[in-house]
């Protein structure tokens, strides 16, 4: 699957659930990822069993587990301070280096809500 079809899957799917998953850690922290250039990402998955294969696949994740966001919170409260953080989103991050593309959050949401209406349309 091509990085563009990755972000649309992820647009659909989170438009249809209405929840973004990530992986938590017992500190409550969430999977922080840094790329080569310095800059921070939160990758965020489209479903629960999506973070429960990064999980199996990476094991420095292990003691993490998948903990949903709903899409209406996510929009409310996070969004304007990770653009404010310059902190960037990773959706549907795959394989065992992590990888995949980043937009900035409110880039993100506006996929989502397009990506979404398109789908609503051709359904």
């Amino acid at each position: 699957m091509s990085m563009m079809s990755q972000v649309a899957a992820f647009c659909r799917e989170v438009y249809k659930t209405k929840l973004l998953w990530t992986i938590e850690f017992e500190d409550e922290s969430l999977l922080q990822w840094f790329e080569e250039d310095g800059s921070q990402v939160l990758p965020f998955w489209s479903s629960e069993s999506r973070v429960t294969k990064v999980i199996e696949l990476l094991k420095d994740f292990d003691s993490g587990v998948p903990t949903s966001i709903e899409l209406d919170e996510f929009e409310a409260e996070w969004v304007l301070d990770l653009v404010a953080s310059n902190i960037r989103i990773g959706p549907n991050w795959t394989g065992e280096n992590l990888s995949g593309t980043t937009f900035e959050a409110n880039e993100m949401i506006r996929r989502i809500y397009r990506q979404g209406k398109q789908t609503s349309k051709n359904t």
